[in-house]
């Protein structure tokens, strides 16, 4: 199924001692130049109120016309309004009418909110009357029972996702669900259900399979819908991959439990049950680009960042462009 990227440069102040703009952007252009359409043909740069400047200097970006309340950089978690969040977001993409499934890749994962606007895009543009379902890989949950009133951030859009906002009149979703967080199922996993929270995943009770992606996909199935025959063919899907879940990912937020060929293996295994399955796939989205050390990989390593070093290991390089790659093959594929 072919697709349209969507490119999502988040911050001017991104960057942690050791990672300059240059080596970024070589990273981006890995990617763009693996990409069937180029990524520029619709890629947005977001700002904050506190600075005008754009770094990104191809006349091929777009404004979104937006202000985050907190800086989308380091550990900070770009606050803003979710009708604001969602106007920009979602008004861009029913201009560029992108096709099914949409794909998307955000620069820093800080702007994880970002996923609840593509999602609300892909579930009303291609999901039709399905029930619906986000599934999260990430090492964080991105939940919160009590997120602060009027403001979204990348910490609680989970929270949205089932419990709606004034962007909605119902939740954007029935269910919303996230794997990677603890080293073994069924720590590693949560179902978080529109009008009855959070439920357990007893079924894996017995499991300490590091992903067993096909079993896991059957007991979360059965938790958010009870009746099933086994078939997701009723269900239309949204998945978001933050790279913060594998070792050595070199995000703000430190290193996961899984290694970069189990996490990635985990998505495109999850992927393709969801299609055996006849889902609708409606959007997938990839958070995180490399922007600081890892906290968990051992000085002596070349995935790490030293700081003050001003450059990356080039396989740091191709570990970050390969999860591009392999996620943006596998939803073209679905």
């Amino acid at each position: 199924m072919k697709t349209a990227p969507v490119y999502f440069q988040m911050s001017p102040q991104m960057l942690a001692p050791g990672l300059t703009y240059d080596s970024l952007e070589k990273i981006v252009t890995a990617f763009e130049n693996g990409l069937a359409e180029k990524i520029s043909s619709l890629a947005f740069v977001a700002k904050y109120k506190a600075n005008d400047e754009i770094p990104v200097k191809s006349p091929s970006y777009t404004s979104l016309g937006l202000r985050f309340d907190k800086p989308v950089c380091g550990g900070s978690h770009g606050d803003i309004s979710p009708l604001q969040l969602c106007d920009a977001v979602v008004g861009k993409l029913r201009e560029a009418k992108f096709p099914a499934p949409l794909f998307a890749v955000v620069n820093h994962n800080s702007a994880h909110h970002i996923s609840y606007p593509l999602a609300q895009y892909g579930f009303e543009t291609f999901g039709g009357s399905r029930k619906r379902v986000v599934i999260n890989f990430d090492q964080h949950d991105d939940f919160t029972s009590k997120p602060k009133e009027g403001v979204i951030r990348c910490s609680t859009w989970g929270w949205f996702v089932t419990n709606g906002s004034k962007t909605h009149e119902n939740p954007l979703a029935h269910a919303y669900v996230t794997i990677g967080q603890g080293k073994e199922l069924p720590s590693a996993v949560q179902v978080h259900l529109s009008g009855r929270g959070k439920v357990e995943l007893d079924a894996l009770a017995d499991s300490t399979d590091e992903l067993n992606i096909e079993k896991l996909l059957s007991a979360i199935l059965h938790q958010i819908d009870p009746h099933s025959d086994g078939s997701w063919a009723d269900w239309a899907v949204y998945l978001s991959f933050d790279r913060d879940m594998m070792i050595s990912s070199c995000t703000p937020y430190g290193d996961g439990h899984y290694t970069p060929d189990v996490a990635r293996e985990a998505v495109k295994r999850c992927l393709a049950h969801l299609k055996k399955g006849s889902a609708t796939l409606v959007g997938c989205d990839l958070m995180g680009l490399p922007t600081g050390a890892s906290d968990d990989a051992p000085s002596n390593t070349p995935h790490r960042i030293k700081p003050g070093s001003g450059r990356v290991a080039s396989d740091l390089f191709a570990q970050a462009v390969q999860d591009c790659l392999d996620l943006y093959k596998a939803v073209t594929d679905y």
